[in-house]
């Protein structure tokens, strides 16, 4: 078995760089071993179906268009769709909890849209155990790897600023709403992750945040 977890996720890298790890490196590699009777596990982003003029979800988006495009049989790749993580390392500045930490580290004001975008947060060591249970039941081309619990960024937002006594940086609304987003769409969980157990995301987050703020 082999796990292509390597992978590029800021969107403002150039598209080629993109392109090059997220999509041509798992490519090569599921065609390298193809002859081998080695079963391939690659990792997308569940953004995949609304995000689509992001660099970085095009890049990840061929990559899915591969898999599928590939022979049937057991040793047919798996496609894994995973929403956004957190839970051990410290976020990405780019992504939305990184940019909420920077604020409450410095004490600055945090602008955002109104927030009504939808996303799943998923612990990493709850997707750990998902992985395996959709590995051990012998999944094959796209899937995605789904609590179907998702909270919108306001919710999550506020949540956040009211935990540490800072409401008063939040500023909702701030921001103009994008063009292209979820607002709507909840993602079902697959029958293959029947019996997996997903911490509650809003409270788990905060928990996360305020181990973060601790390493001050």
């Amino acid at each position: 078995m082999v796990y292509i977890c390597s992978g590029l996720l800021d969107p403002r890298l150039p598209a080629q760089q993109l392109h090059d790890v997220n999509f041509r490196l798992p490519h090569n590699i599921i065609t390298a071993v193809a002859s081998a009777g080695v079963r391939v596990v690659t990792f997308g982003t569940a953004m995949e179906r609304t995000l689509t003029s992001n660099p970085y979800v095009q890049s990840k988006l061929l990559l899915s268009q591969f898999v599928e495009s590939v022979g049937g049989g057991d040793l047919r790749p798996a496609h894994i769709r995973i929403h956004t993580l957190y839970g051990l390392a410290e976020p990405s500045p780019f992504m939305f909890l990184g940019q909420i930490l920077s604020a409450l580290r410095a004490g600055t004001p945090f602008e955002m849209t109104q927030g009504r975008q939808l996303r799943e947060y998923h612990h990493v060591m709850d997707d750990a155990v998902a992985i395996k249970s959709l590995v051990d039941n012998r999944v094959e081309g796209i899937i995605e790897l789904s609590h179907g619990m998702p909270v919108s960024l306001g919710d999550l937002a506020k949540a956040i600023f009211k935990a540490f006594d800072k409401t008063h940086l939040l500023r909702l609304g701030a921001l103009p709403e994008p063009t292209q987003e979820n607002f709507s769409h909840v993602f079902e969980r697959p029958d293959a992750l029947d019996g997996i157990v997903f911490r509650d995301s809003i409270e788990s987050v905060v928990d996360y945040m305020k181990k973060q703020l601790r390493k001050l």
